[in-house]
């Protein structure tokens, strides 16, 4: 019997749904030229197509929405918020489900593999490694046996990541009132063998921290060898964090994202906050928006450790946050056509070719009229 035909790496977007519709367990993720793509163990497939059917499915959206509500959000302790991208409710949350003995599940740089992987905490001793925002596509793979593993016992479990890689999860266990699950207003995944490229032409990584604070705010990207920072840039002058600004190293589905415009299907949606009030809550406060009953009972639970306000003005939500990833180009923007030539070029590039050459003279195309 024929097999499953799966997408392969340039149309995949890693959000899991094979995984979780194979009965098998016989479904993961390997890493190719330029991102991740599924992997079936034929051993265990029984050839079911149930993934198939799951990867080109639609995956339909809740019918409370219209209970959304969003919030300026900061903690009060400032140790969180020093060590945090913006308002610290991502540490808050964890701290709560690791106070109710549950585990978190959240992305953290792999300094042997150069990669960003989904690992498991349950300790909020190790919880700094799941902090900050890594603009890099993870391997998402321990998610799914975690999860699942929750769903058996009943251990409190908060799963956080991409709106792509959370909503199927969302979906297959929206029942299970222990599985908290949270995603972000996200700008796109970059490609984790370009990273893994750019680090190696660094030297021994250590660490990276891709919103380490500095004279003009906290988005300088810091790398970190067995010595401590080994260099810091601001993110206009980092070849790698340039792509991310101009749009061109996004994994493909990013370009046609189908949550940018609508609700998340999520419980939780977190990220930053640069419209007004700011100077009210921190630095650099969280919009914290609230898309399911899970997600106000969670939200209530930590609101006392907060600082937050509600957003009245949703038109102003509208226009920042849910807006179509095909039209906005430039810087903060995307760029489909040049990605394509990009990848192409990257493809291309010899042993001896350098990285950091190719980024910066793609940037400088992007930059270009008829690019914008």
């Amino acid at each position: 019997m024929e097999g499953p035909n799966l997408k392969k790496e340039w149309n995949c977007s890693v959000c899991g749904r094979c995984v979780l519709a194979c009965p098998n367990n016989a479904i993961g993720f390997k890493i190719g030229k330029v991102n991740y793509e599924p992997s079936i163990d034929r051993e265990k497939c029984i050839s079911c197509k149930q993934c198939e059917k799951a990867c080109l499915g639609h995956l339909e959206r809740f019918d409370d929405n219209a209970k959304t509500k969003s919030y300026i959000c900061a903690s009060k302790d400032l140790s969180v918020l020093k060590d945090s991208s913006s308002g610290g409710i991502f540490t808050e949350l964890a701290l709560f489900v690791l106070e109710n003995k549950g585990i978190v599940l959240g992305a953290s740089f792999d300094h042997k593999d150069k990669v960003i992987k989904h690992i498991a905490v349950d300790n909020s001793a190790d919880l700094y490694r799941c902090r900050k925002s890594k603009y890099v596509q993870s391997d998402p793979t321990l998610i799914y046996e975690i999860v699942r593993q929750s769903s058996e016992t009943g251990r409190m479990v908060l799963v956080t990541g991409t709106p792509c890689q959370i909503a199927p999860i969302k979906r297959k266990y929206e029942l299970f009132t222990n599985i908290l699950c949270v995603d972000l207003y996200c700008h796109g995944a970059t490609n984790p063998v370009v990273f893994r490229d750019y680090l190696n032409s660094v030297g021994d990584i250590e660490h990276v921290d891709f919103r380490t604070d500095g004279a003009k705010g906290n988005f300088y990207f810091s790398i970190h060898d067995k010595n401590g920072i080994n260099s810091i840039k601001w993110c206009y002058d980092d070849p790698f964090y340039k792509s991310f600004i101009y749009g061109y190293n996004f994994k493909e589905n990013c370009y046609d994202c189908e949550f940018s415009q609508n609700t998340h299907i999520s419980d939780i949606t977190i990220g930053d906050w640069n419209y007004g009030n700011k100077e009210e809550y921190s630095i650099h406060p969280s919009i914290v928006t609230l898309n399911t009953d899970a997600g106000y009972k969670a939200f209530d639970m930590i609101k006392e450790r907060l600082k937050y306000s509600e957003i009245e003005n949703v038109s102003k939500i509208q226009k920042y946050y849910y807006s179509s990833h095909r039209t906005k180009k430039g810087e903060w923007g995307y760029n489909k056509k040049l990605t394509e030539e990009f990848v192409n070029a990257y493809f291309l590039k010899n042993e001896d070719s350098s990285i950091i050459s190719l980024l910066e003279s793609t940037t400088k195309k992007a930059q270009l009229e008829e690019y914008i």
